[in-house]
């Protein structure tokens, strides 16, 4: 079913789901999937990743168990350790880092449901 917007172009809308795209079908397992995506992640989960350098950080992290913050530093070729440790800390107060101190160090990790659910994310936008 297709329906005129305002701009007069057509739009595809099906099961409640708008696309500009006719080509699209959105198959009970497509939705299926759509559905699934929506609820690995709220809309709070999301706006903590406004920063590229928290969604660099949470993506470094899916493939790796733990980082400091001078190898998180290095891997987004950021300059400013003191940037890099206020975003740790925002991520950390918003549920989605745990720390470890070790000597000197402190190392960070994603939360275990919040990296299921980032590798579940990328898992269904890399097929």
């Amino acid at each position: 079913m297709a329906s005129r917007r305002k701009d007069g172009k057509e739009s595809a809308v099906r099961t409640n789901v708008t696309c500009d795209f006719d080509c699209v079908e959105y198959s009970p397992e497509r939705m299926e999937v759509l559905q699934k995506n929506r609820s690995l992640l709220s809309e709070s989960d999301f706006s903590i990743f406004t920063s590229g350098i928290r969604l660099g950080i949470a993506l470094m992290l899916t493939t790796i168990e733990s980082a400091c913050v001078c190898e998180i530093q290095y891997a987004l070729n950021e300059s400013r350790q003191p940037l890099i440790s206020h975003h740790l800390r925002t991520m950390k107060k918003a549920g989605w880092l745990s720390s470890e101190k070790w000597k000197k160090w402190t190392f960070y990790s994603l939360v275990p449901e919040k990296k299921e659910a980032m590798m579940s994310l990328m898992k269904g936008y890399a097929q």
